[in-house]
């Protein structure tokens, strides 16, 4: 289990489910099953993924974890209500995590619901500020016209991680659409 952990960190999937496979099989490992279906995610093996995450969730009860492991590897197959269903059963057992909320964020604006994705991603930013999370909003805020809103966000975002390129793109970005075309190309200089 170790030297399965082990391949996990670094990376090497393909190695650690072969370790996981056969002990997942034979024991009771909450951890190392969860592990395993990470593991199949990681190697887009999703739709096995998903009977792992639901059989834990079968075989130990309500597992936070589980489930939003579950729901990000629906949102990944592109089943946004499923995953919507996963990610608010999730919350139930950690609330105080960040990226459940981001997540259901983007199964909300999957489904064309920028008000529940906003209401998400304000809770996301209210527990844990990322970047990411900044960009989402303010590209939800400019698909209902709140420019100022939708600039706030983008700035935010760019001002944490002004390295990144697409933080530096969706800035820029809003900043044109707002008429602020000469802060924008300042940027770009």
């Amino acid at each position: 289990l170790k030297k399965a952990e082990e391949l996990f960190l670094e990376e090497k999937y393909k190695e650690a489910k072969e370790i996981y496979e056969p002990i997942i099989h034979q024991t009771s490992n909450i951890d190392a099953e969860r592990t395993y279906g990470i593991c199949l995610v990681r190697l887009q093996e999703y739709h096995e993924a998903i009977e792992v995450f639901s059989t834990i969730i079968k075989k130990y009860g309500d597992v936070g974890d589980a489930w939003y492991s579950l729901g990000r590897t629906y949102l990944i197959v592109d089943d946004a209500t499923k995953a919507i269903d996963c990610l608010t059963k999730a919350k139930e057992f950690i609330p105080e995590d960040s990226k459940v909320f981001f997540y259901l964020g983007i199964a909300y604006e999957k489904l064309k619901n920028s008000d529940m994705a906003i209401k998400h991603y304000i809770t996301s930013l209210a527990l844990e500020e990322y970047y990411e999370t900044h960009i989402n909003l303010g590209l939800c805020y400019y698909d209902i016209k709140e420019l100022s809103l939708a600039l706030k966000h983008t700035k935010r975002a760019f001002e944490i991680e002004s390295n990144n390129l697409d933080c530096l793109r969706y800035y820029v970005f809003i900043l044109i659409k707002s008429d602020q075309r000469e802060e924008a190309y300042n940027l770009l200089l």
